[in-house]
């Protein structure tokens, strides 16, 4: 069972806070880009072990969400990268790995950070904040998420 409508929509598409919500759950099952080892330099990020995953969002603005998707080498733990988007500052700390996304569209500024923990063969989690700002201050609005995953087969036929 693979489920979400998410897959692949570029972060330029989820741009206004009222979609920004459909953002977690694009993190949390990601799409097809390049991504390295997590033992690799800095600027690398978290790959995950291909095959059957479960993966529960947690967030305010959604509530809970549990999907089965099947995971490929190539695909980013963070999602295809966007046009309106920077490339995703990586920063690896110990056991940790911290990735900093910032967008620019319309006038609107969307700043994702995302910290993730586990060892991205058997486990790993994602805690993330999302900030949106518009033309004024007043306008600024923040979200938070927690992705847990958990690795389920190599096969990914069911």
């Amino acid at each position: 069972m693979v489920s979400s409508k998410v897959i692949g929509t570029p972060i330029s598409r989820l741009l206004g806070f009222r979609r920004i919500v459909a953002l977690i759950g694009a993190l949390a099952i990601s799409a097809p880009a390049p991504a390295q080892s997590v033992s690799s330099p800095s600027d690398s990020l978290p790959i995950r072990r291909p095959g059957l995953w479960r993966i529960s969002t947690l967030s305010p603005a959604t509530g809970l969400h549990v999907s089965v998707t099947c995971l490929r080498p190539e695909d980013s733990i963070v999602g295809e990268r966007d046009a309106a988007c920077a490339a995703p500052r990586v920063i690896a700390a110990g056991a940790q790995v911290v990735v900093t996304i910032a967008c620019e569209e319309n006038g609107q500024r969307i700043v994702s950070s995302l910290l993730f923990t586990g060892d991205f063969t058997t486990w790993y989690r994602a805690q993330g904040k999302i900030t949106s700002q518009g033309p004024t201050k007043d306008s600024e609005r923040h979200s938070g998420f927690t992705i847990d995953a958990k690795f389920v087969q190599s096969d990914c036929s069911e």
